[in-house]
């Protein structure tokens, strides 16, 4: 109950003054009336004239009126309890979920309930704060789990109690999210951790890891490493397999030995077809282990085509077609068929047809079209290239007729004008960009730039611009009154990739510069990535999305990545990026959050059934849609919850040390009561709050004087007194 409490600005004498003056002059007032009143009016008549005069009396004083009220907080004691599927294990102590119940209907618990308000936490990849009669409900079936987060939640939740503390039910193996341990000491409250399972390894075989390519070759081997762990089984034979779906592609036997052992094995798989494909790892199931669910773990790679097909087309003979094709043939990953016109406007390899440019995997024109290109064979060529987006590689020689380029002029990544065959002699450097983030420049150290050993080469005086969009590699190298002029330009438009390496003589990057350790290689690395980067998958459009990684596991949160650009190339800091992934009829969305410079991150919850999800992210911005890019991610066939299987003992208790609490086992939770009770920091707390009226400043106030002389006046009125 609150407690009142009034005082005025004067001494207490003067109080008492004015208290008589007021009974004083009401009784003189009311003693004889005119005309005679009842005795029982004239006494209510006095004592509303005493409390109005009193009341105004008592303003002088400054009267101050002070309420004090008094609360007592139980401490509060937050129970987090984890509701993963590692807690569903049974294992040497028992059913892991058993255990949980057991303690959260304990008497201990209960007899702390009387004194202290028990908050209860579930948590798995997230955190849910549950009623004490929904604890019933908890599954213990989560995708995984986030100690941390949980933590995070359970003291935000009650970061205003005086008294707090934390009481954590769980295996202590974190599966996502961050370490617990980092800043549990942090929040400034003890962490009291019971150990639920075994700490001992189990009988168990399962494969923890594998490690295989991203990109794979169809019809090349691909070698996939693997470990798989065992505990216990000594002398057991098992089979380590790869499958793509139920086709065995390679087993390996393993023999197990005693304790917990690690064994490393490669394997070997040919990849088929095109496109995303997943592959399992399995290793034999043994009776009587702790669970089978470990056994086998997916991957995911993306298959492409062993040899991707270049096209070479030549507008004459010349070292320095002879220098590009048999550069690009070195690389194992393409394959090369090349047309050289001759002067008669035919191709010394025969006739040019446009299913052949339709089979082409790049198309690369060294001077072509030139002098006699026959139109229908442009035809072919020009109309096979607009078709579908195949990437170009252009190599402008003084031959090129640049104005029949105009063909797939949209897509080049120059222009020219006051057209010239007169050349001149030009060396090349990098530019800024290409220096920061090569693209085709070979790797080297940096004090052996091979642009400072090349010979140099030859350019027109045809003047090349580079368009708005297009990114310059390297230019020619300032000298007397020539220009700076562009030679080696890239542009992506369209989901099509074109480079145009505005220089001929070329063949002396190749053929001149073997005398130098830094160059002798230069022309052959500098064309296999170009043709590298120009066969890439696309990725160029304004929308770049991709996971964070090809395959996650079971329960494992989807995080994604995605930048956002403007028809310029410029970035998007204030889209909107919606992520949809979905499989059948299983549909999730979410937002992902800007980090800034057109960059978005963000994800869904996990996803408990293996296999391929197809994944959208489409931007807009105003309610215009900007665009969108999509692809497949992998869901593997192993719950994160099942790779580590026995309780983490070690986390657990150094969780306990460093906040102060204490580690327990479930048999020993009667501790608990003893040690909260001897924690004098875990008591009620009485707080005290006071507020202060100034009477005077009331409105209530002046209101009961008014109430007063009005009643007083009413009865006078209804006598015949006035």
């Amino acid at each position: 109950m609150p407690q009142f409490d009034l005082r005025v600005g004067a001494s207490p004498l003067f109080a008492l003054l004015a208290i008589a003056i007021a009974v004083v002059v009401a009784v003189l007032y009311y003693r004889i009336t005119l005309p005679p009143v009842a005795p029982y009016l004239r006494r209510i008549l006095m004592v509303l004239r005493g409390l109005a005069l009193l009341l105004l009396l008592l303003l002088f004083l400054e009267p101050i009126l002070r309420i004090i009220s008094t609360t007592v907080h139980r401490p509060v004691l937050s129970v987090l309890v984890d509701d993963s599927k590692s807690m569903g294990i049974t294992d040497k102590s028992g059913n892991r979920a058993s255990q949980a119940r057991a303690i959260l209907q304990s008497p201990p618990l209960a007899r702390i309930a009387e004194r202290a308000d028990v908050r209860y936490v579930a948590f798995s990849t997230g955190a849910l704060i549950v009623p004490p009669d929904s604890l019933d409900s908890l599954s213990f079936n989560g995708d995984g789990t986030d100690l941390a987060s949980a933590m995070h939640t359970a003291a935000a939740a009650h970061a205003s109690a005086s008294a707090h503390a934390m009481l954590v039910i769980s295996d202590g193996v974190t599966t996502i999210g961050k370490n617990p341990l980092h800043d549990a000491a942090s929040y400034g409250i003890p962490v009291y951790s019971v150990g639920v399972g075994d700490a001992a390894e189990q009988l168990d075989v399962l494969v923890s890891h594998v490690a295989g390519n991203a990109i794979v070759y169809a019809g090349v081997p691909a070698p996939v490493d693997v470990i798989v762990k065992s505990a216990g089984y000594p002398g057991q034979k098992v089979e380590v397999t790869i499958a793509d779906g139920q086709r065995v592609m390679d087993r390996k036997p393993l023999t197990l030995e005693d304790g917990v052992r690690e064994y490393e094995l490669s394997l070997t798989y040919t990849p088929e077809g095109e496109g995303v494909r997943s592959y399992t790892v399995a290793v034999t199931s043994l009776p009587g282990e702790l669970t089978t669910k470990n056994n086998r773990r997916t991957f995911s790679a993306r298959v492409r085509k062993s040899a991707l097909m270049v096209l070479v087309i030549a507008g004459a003979p010349s070292p320095d077609v002879s220098a590009v094709r048999q550069s690009i043939a070195e690389v194992e990953q393409f394959s090369v068929r090349s047309f050289t016109q001759s002067p008669s406007g035919q191709f010394f390899e025969g006739a040019l047809r446009r299913e052949v440019v339709d089979s082409a995997d790049c198309v690369v024109l060294v001077g072509y079209p030139g002098a006699g290109a026959q139109p229908g064979v442009l035809e072919s060529v020009f109309g096979g290239v607009n078709a579908r987006p195949v990437p170009v590689l252009v190599v402008a020689t003084k031959n090129t007729d640049l104005r029949a380029l105009a063909r797939i002029a949209d897509w080049l990544p120059f222009t020219a004008e006051m057209f010239s065959i007169a050349e001149y002699e030009v060396a090349a450097d990098p530019t800024a960009s290409e220096k920061a983030v090569p693209v085709f420049t070979p790797e080297h150290r940096e004090q052996d730039d091979p642009w400072l050993r090349l010979p140099p080469v030859f350019t027109t005086r045809t003047v090349i611009t580079a368009r708005p969009d297009a990114t310059v590699h390297a230019v020619t190298r300032a000298q007397g009154i020539d220009p700076v002029r562009p030679v080696i330009l890239s542009r992506r438009v369209d989901r099509r990739r074109v480079v145009a390496l505005a220089a001929h003589g070329v063949w002396r990057w190749r053929l001149m510069a073997q005398r130098s350790a830094q160059t002798e290689s230069f022309f052959g690395e500098l064309m296999a990535n170009t043709l590298r980067w120009l066969t890439a998958p696309d990725d160029a459009g304004p929308v770049i999305a991709k996971p964070f990684k090809e395959s996650f596991a079971q329960g494992e949160p989807l995080l994604f990545t995605a930048q956002v650009y403007d028809p310029r190339g410029n970035a998007v800091e204030d889209a909107e990026v919606k992520l949809t992934i979905a499989k059948g009829g299983e549909v999730r969305e979410a937002l992902l959050s800007p980090r800034g410079n057109g960059r978005y991150e963000g994800g869904t919850a996990g996803i408990h059934t293996d296999g391929l999800f197809r994944y959208k992210v489409t931007a807009s911005r105003s309610g215009a849609v900007l665009g969108s890019d999509s692809g497949q991610v992998h869901i593997s066939g192993t719950a994160i919850e099942f790779l580590n299987t026995r309780m983490d003992e070690g986390t657990l208790t150094a969780l306990a040390a460093r906040t102060g609490g204490a580690y327990m086992r479930p048999d020993e939770i009667g501790r608990l009561d003893s040690l909260l009770a001897g924690d004098a920091s875990f008591a009620p707390r009485t707080t005290s709050s006071v507020a202060e009226i100034h009477v005077r400043m009331s409105p209530w106030y002046m209101g009961v004087v008014i109430l007063l002389l009005a009643a007083e006046w009413f009865i006078r009125k209804r006598s015949g007194m006035i």
